[in-house]
């Protein structure tokens, strides 16, 4: 089985994730941390700026290169019987991870009030935050898993972090997720 954990800068993401792994036993993958570093790392060294059509596409076909490498790590798991708990940013369509599988996939969204999401953006990366226009940034963005119609299939689990994390909780999650 496969759990997808997404959501938005700063909610919160990986330690759910981290969390829900431990309780599953599964293992534990963090595509921000792994997939986009080497993805930047792949893109500069292949010298791809800007927003011209023809870069965009070579850094979207660089972009499913990295999201196949993923796959596999994903498929090895299952083969050998071990479930994953997969953290993605907004920045990757689940669709594309499971595409060509036949995986049993559970989707979980971690959400925290907006205004706690803009405390935690401003606090844990601060860059971030100071480059965007916050306002216009939540007027603007979809539904983490907008893309693939996953909240109009009642198929996506939602994880309220604006309280403690506590093992009650994850218990919940996790039995949600072995339903599903």
């Amino acid at each position: 089985m496969l759990v997808i954990v997404s959501g938005y800068a700063s909610v919160g993401k990986t330690t759910v994730a981290k969390a829900i792994a431990r309780a599953m036993g599964a293992a534990f993958l963090n595509g921000p941390a792994t997939i986009e570093r080497l993805m930047d790392e792949v893109l500069t060294a292949k010298e791809l700026h800007g927003h011209d059509f023809q870069t965009v596409m070579k850094k979207r076909l660089e972009t499913d290169k990295a999201v196949a490498a993923l796959r596999t790590i994903v498929l090895d798991h299952e083969e050998v019987g071990l479930d994953t708990v997969l953290e993605l940013s907004t920045y990757y369509s689940d669709a594309h991870i499971v595409e060509r599988t036949e995986l049993k996939v559970a989707h979980v969204e971690v959400t925290l009030p907006v205004e706690m999401e803009r405390a935690q953006l401003a606090a844990h990366n601060p860059t971030l935050y100071a480059a965007m226009n916050w306002a216009e940034y939540v007027a603007t963005r979809f539904p983490v898993y907008a893309d693939g119609e996953l909240f109009e299939q009642n198929v996506v689990i939602e994880y309220d972090n604006a309280v403690a994390l506590d093992a009650e909780k994850i218990a919940d999650v996790v039995k949600k997720i072995r339903m599903e």
